[in-house]
């Protein structure tokens, strides 16, 4: 994790979205939830569904190709809500993804997104920052 990922401040916020899309991206290929878990909320509703398609495809052989997230921009005001939650926009694409059989056989893919824009949701404790939530826009 960047050392700016750690920071309470909004190059902090912006520098931990980054990192977290980054551990998306590793879960993706790897199928190792972990690091991303470790910085995320449980009660994250897209998390856990995204989460669970991961691990599911990289178990009895399966595995999953491409689905790499791509930021384009980050933005946020840096407001404190009353329970202590910051908000950044993420301007994104998400790559095309393949899912493969045990035996290589592809089963599926989807095509890469049209430009969209995340909202995550984050707030700033115990000296770190931690996902709440992730949604497209409109539907937090």
């Amino acid at each position: 994790m960047p050392e700016l990922a750690s920071e309470e401040s909004k190059e902090g916020l912006e520098a931990f979205t980054l990192y977290w899309y980054d551990l998306l991206n590793y879960a993706y290929e790897s199928g190792d939830l972990a690091p991303l878990e470790a910085v995320t909320e449980d009660s994250c509703l897209r998390c856990q569904d995204v989460g669970k398609v991961i691990a599911d495809w990289h178990s009895e052989g399966r595995w999953l190709v491409g689905g790499k997230v791509e930021i384009d921009g980050t933005g946020t005001d840096y407001v404190e809500d009353s329970a202590g939650r910051h908000q950044i926009a993420v301007q994104l694409v998400s790559n095309e993804l393949r899912y493969y059989l045990a035996d290589g056989t592809l089963h599926e893919k989807s095509t890469e997104s049209d430009m969209q824009v995340d909202v995550l949701v984050a707030r700033y404790e115990s000296g770190r920052w931690l996902t709440l939530d992730v949604g497209v826009s409109g539907s937090i």
